[in-house]
């Protein structure tokens, strides 16, 4: 899952996002923000994506590097991994992405 700033261009950063390939894989993140069910409620802006064989490593420096954020400070990405129970949470420290937690 990846949560982006409201002060983002948010269709301009999933168009640079979706770009991501390697190695035959390919992301298509998927909008989960209803904004017809639920209009008064705070802006969202979370998306997520199911993938087969990531890269992740490749897909951190994609969007480290290929994505222009404008306030990359308040990017989260959220990657659960299918043998695991928990999940692993990236924030952005100055250009780039690292690990921040583990948690379950």
């Amino acid at each position: 899952m990846l949560y982006i700033s409201g002060f983002e261009d948010r269709n301009q950063r999933l168009i640079e996002v979706n770009s991501y390939r390697h190695n035959n894989s390919e992301i298509k993140l998927i909008d989960l923000n209803d904004y017809n069910r639920f209009p008064d409620v705070f802006p969202r802006y979370l998306y997520a994506a199911t993938i087969n064989h990531l890269d992740i490593k490749s897909f951190l420096s994609h969007i480290s590097l290929m994505v222009k954020w404008k306030y990359p400070e308040y990017i989260q990405l959220i990657i659960s991994e299918e043998d695991y129970s928990d999940c692993s949470f990236y924030v952005f420290a100055g250009k780039k992405l690292i690990y921040k937690a583990n948690k379950m």
